[in-house]
């Protein structure tokens, strides 16, 4: 018996031995492939493999925005674009070169229409009010702004040369349609239409609290809410610097990530001597992968999330209408989920078109047509510098396809 016992304890002990070396060596390859980016930590190199909890930052960026710098902070919208800015981007035509320029309003315009307002404001303070009236206002992300592509080559100043007609850009990178329609409510520029441009990834950011939070980002912005028929914002001004990073030291004890109900989750930031170890880090992350990677697109999902979208865009409707302005959402694709936009039968925005439908909001799909241009030649429609946006052509494209269905309702 005692011989017995001795054998069983030597297998234990060697499976616990091989077990602890297994670990270890496991240990020594994700630290090995591994990456730290700021305050969050990347496995494998893929975005999407990334390590609870998001760390603590070490620094925070600067909360002001200088005159004349393009892009910074936004008490009311987390991040806009400055009036009478300018800024440095990688282009399709000529590499790394100044192509943004903003007026004095912080629309994006031209170098000429730039250089012009900065004359003609030169030592005078900057109007608060857009005196203009434009037949059409363009509002959404960096795909309406024109990332990588000069100001004219942007769809919104496109579809102004097609159609003769006024156009203002207030489109921003990284905007979900949340901070979209806000910085149109502040803005309130006088128009005949207001064209929002959406692609899917916009109603992902709505439920955003912080950019990219699971990446390590700093950026915070304002959310909305709705209850009882009332319309709230909050995190306004969004908070940022000192103030976010309370936030984050907090942990599982803020106040602040929770109200983001759509996407929070507590592992995201709980911390525990365990954590030092990669290998527990990952088997954590792997609930909230699954999560992330098996739960369906927002417009895809008759569920909490599309609605709370739809209610913002609702919103964005009974603003337009108090101003006589008509609204159009204007659907577009993106390299990584071109075939969002499907044809006939496989449409796979079809849930969100019948919504759209259903609130009395007109749509074009700009997507569908670009997708089969997009399968013959992708360099026609996707940017070479960023590997995302769209090239001028594309852009053209996009503004034909709005030009001839603008006035048509679905």
């Amino acid at each position: 018996m005692a011989t017995r016992n001795r054998k069983l304890a030597f297998t234990f002990i060697a499976l616990a031995l091989m077990a602890l070396i297994g670990f270890a060596i496991l240990e020594v390859i994700l630290r090995a492939t591994s990456e730290q980016r700021g305050n969050a930590t990347f496995l494998l190199g893929k975005r999407w493999y990334y390590l609870a909890p998001v760390g603590v930052p070490d620094e925070m960026p600067p909360v002001t925005l200088e005159p004349g710098s393009y892009r910074g902070y936004d008490p009311d919208l987390g991040w806009s674009i400055g009036r009478l800015g300018r800024g440095d981007e990688p282009n399709i035509r000529e590499g790394n070169a100044e192509i943004y320029y903003s007026d004095v309003y912080g629309y994006r315009c031209d170098k000429q229409t730039h250089e012009r307002a900065v004359s003609d404001w030169s030592g005078k303070p900057l109007p608060e009010i857009d005196g203009n009236r434009y037949d059409y206002v363009c509002i959404g992300d960096s795909f309406t702004h024109g990332d990588a592509v000069l100001a004219d080559e942007a769809w919104p100043a496109q579809l102004g040369k097609i159609l003769g007609s006024s156009v203002a850009n207030l489109g921003v990178g990284g905007y979900g349609i949340d901070q979209a329609v806000m910085r149109y409510e502040i803005k309130n520029p006088s128009c005949d239409h207001v064209l929002l441009g959406l692609i899917s990834g916009d109603l992902e950011r709505a439920t955003y609290l912080i950019y990219n939070f699971t990446y390590g980002d700093v950026k915070s912005k304002p959310i909305y809410e709705f209850a009882e028929g009332r319309v709230s914002i909050f995190n306004r001004p969004a908070i940022f610097g000192d103030e976010l990073l309370q936030e984050y030291q907090s942990g599982e004890d803020s106040s602040f990530f929770p109200r983001a109900k759509f996407t929070w989750d507590p592992a995201l930031v709980h911390r525990s001597i365990l954590d030092n170890s990669y290998c527990v880090r990952t088997l954590k992350s792997v609930p909230i992968w699954q999560r992330d990677r098996n739960r369906p697109t927002i417009y895809q999902e008759d569920g909490e999330r599309l609605n709370y979208c739809i209610q913002i865009l609702a919103h964005l409707k009974s603003l337009t209408s108090k101003q006589g302005a008509k609204l159009t959402v204007v659907l577009l694709g993106e390299a990584n989920s071109f075939s969002e936009a499907g044809t006939g039968d496989n449409d796979n925005w079809a849930l969100l078109k019948s919504k759209l439908d259903a609130t009395g909001i007109t749509w074009i799909d700009a997507a569908a047509p670009l997708y089969p241009v997009f399968k013959e030649n992708r360099a026609a429609v996707v940017n070479a510098i960023d590997g995302v946006h769209y090239t001028p052509e594309a852009n053209l494209k996009v503004a034909e396809i709005v030009a001839k269905q603008v006035t048509v309702v679905h």
